[in-house]
């Protein structure tokens, strides 16, 4: 089921989840928090933009190593750079037969409420007016 969400619902999101990997059918090998607590294109935003499927999810992009399709390009030091360290963290992956998991980091169980998003939007309207006062 698609969902149409504005960009800055879709960034709230990614900031309030992190993904727990188990097969990789769920989750988005560049854009979700997976390796290490952080997107794949957040790690290696040179890569990101020369990688052909930026929308494969992890177990497809862990198949043959099809994430790196397109990376044939990498023409600097950095982007090798990148290359290299993305490389080595994704060497370390171990999918499992069970279903990725998305946790919650604003509520102490790792899971989702109504309340804890509610605490969550508070936070952030007060963060934002006290910037706003900040500024004046």
């Amino acid at each position: 089921m698609q969902l149409d969400t504005t960009t800055t619902e879709l960034s709230i999101f990614q900031t309030a989840t992190q993904i727990q990997l188990g097969n990789g059918h769920m989750t988005k090998f560049w854009h979700d928090r997976w390796l290490h607590g952080q997107a794949s294109k957040v790690l290696a935003p040179l890569l990101y933009r020369k990688v052909w499927r930026k929308n494969i999810i992890v177990a497809q992009a862990l198949d043959r190593r099809r994430w790196m399709k397109g990376l044939q390009r990498i023409s600097n030091v950095t982007e090798l750079h990148q290359f290299v360290d993305l490389w080595i963290q994704v060497q370390e992956v171990q999918l499992t037969e069970q279903p990725d998991c998305v946790i919650w980091r604003y509520a102490s169980s790792g899971i989702y409420t109504s309340q804890s998003a509610y605490n969550l939007q508070f936070q952030l309207g007060t963060d934002l007016e006290s910037q706003s006062q900040e500024q004046v």
